[in-house]
C-alpha cells in the first residue's frame, strides 16, 4: 500500500460495509427472513473476506510507516549523540 489516502479509503470501505451489515441484521427492525437474506448476501458477495483483506493492507501500511518513523527517530538520536561528543 503506497500511501495514506489508500489506507484511509480501505478503512472507510470496511466501515461502510460493517455499517450496512449492522443495519441489515438489526433484530429490532428486521425480520428473521430479512436478517438471513442480508447474511446470505454478505457471504455471496464475500464482504467479510474483502474487509479482512482491506484491513490487513492497512495494518501492513501502518506497520511499515511505524518502522520507518522509528528508524528516523533512531537516526536522529544517533546524530544528536555524535554531535554532542
Amino acid at each position: 500500500m503506497p500511501n495514506l489516502q489508500q489506507a484511509r479509503n480501505h478503512v472507510q470501505s470496511a466501515i461502510r460495509r460493517l455499517e450496512a451489515i449492522a443495519e441489515n441484521t438489526d433484530t429490532k427492525s428486521n425480520s428473521t427472513a430479512a436478517i438471513l437474506e442480508a447474511l446470505m448476501e454478505m457471504y455471496r458477495y464475500e464482504d467479510i473476506p474483502k474487509m479482512v483483506d482491506e484491513l490487513k493492507q492497512v495494518d501492513l501500511y501502518l506497520e511499515s510507516e511505524t518502522t520507518l518513523a522509528a528508524t528516523r527517530v533512531e537516526s536522529n538520536e544517533l546524530i544528536n549523540i555524535s554531535r554532542s561528543l
